[in-house]
């Protein structure tokens, strides 16, 4: 298919916590139960693009501590943006088709964290929402 089968690098984050490749405490995983879910689907990822969710995931938990402590908010969700706008753009016509319902809930999500930049509590609540929703397309793709 358009996989590439290799293994993700277990690199740290910068900050120390989870190492690339794992699946977050609190996050559902493969071996959970995932794929037999009714309307639960798996698509194969490249390893890139595994490396970009996990990249949104990373900046969307620094811009909700950034809201705790109002140190550079504004440029983390930009950042975001930008990784979003990638990993989106570089989704093939497969890949959208099977995430089209995850994409538009992350979409709607990420609209949300942009509306209220000037609001600490809605921005906190959409962030975790995001990271839900990112936590979710984590569990849905696959080598």
């Amino acid at each position: 298919m358009f996989c590439v089968a290799v293994t993700l690098l277990n690199a740290q984050r910068p900050s120390g916590g989870r190492q690339r490749g794992t699946t977050p405490p609190g996050a559902p995983n493969a071996t959970e139960g995932r794929i037999g879910e009714i309307g639960r689907v798996r698509v194969h990822a490249t390893d890139e693009q595994r490396e970009q969710v996990l990249t949104c995931i990373d900046l969307l938990e620094l811009a909700t501590e950034s809201v705790k402590t109002g140190d550079k908010l504004r440029e983390q969700i930009a950042s975001f943006n930008l990784e979003h706008d990638k990993l989106i753009a570089g989704l093939d016509k497969t890949q959208r088709e099977e995430l089209k319902t995850r994409i538009r809930d992350m979409g709607r999500a990420r609209d949300r964290v942009n509306k209220s930049l000037k609001k600490p509590a809605e921005m906190e609540q959409a962030l975790k929402q995001l990271q839900d929703q990112y936590r979710e397309l984590q569990s849905d793709i696959e080598p």
